[in-house]
């Protein structure tokens, strides 16, 4: 989310990107009777120009899913980014 900051633009009715986190998740999915969610990065993805930042982003966010499914293994899967479009 960081990485972000004021590239996107104005998003959806509040403005800004929303708040998450595995927690947060996790209360949603128990009220609503689900015992595993896969995790992904959606639009814009992790290239803004630039290759090298793309490759550390997208390595951030397979750091960062990795760590969810060994803090949550039953909980959590992810699909991992790829940076796009220097694969």
């Amino acid at each position: 989310m960081q990485a972000l900051g004021e590239r996107i633009g104005h998003q959806g009715l509040f403005g800004s990107t929303p708040t998450w986190t595995p927690q947060i998740s996790l209360e949603v999915m128990d009220r609503n009777g689900i015992d595993c969610a896969i995790v992904s990065i959606s639009a814009p993805g992790v290239w803004f120009g630039d290759a090298q930042e793309s490759d550390r982003l997208a390595k951030d966010c397979n750091d960062y899913g990795a760590r969810m499914k060994a803090d949550f293994p039953t909980r959590f899967g992810f699909f991992a980014t790829l940076p796009l479009p220097d694969v």
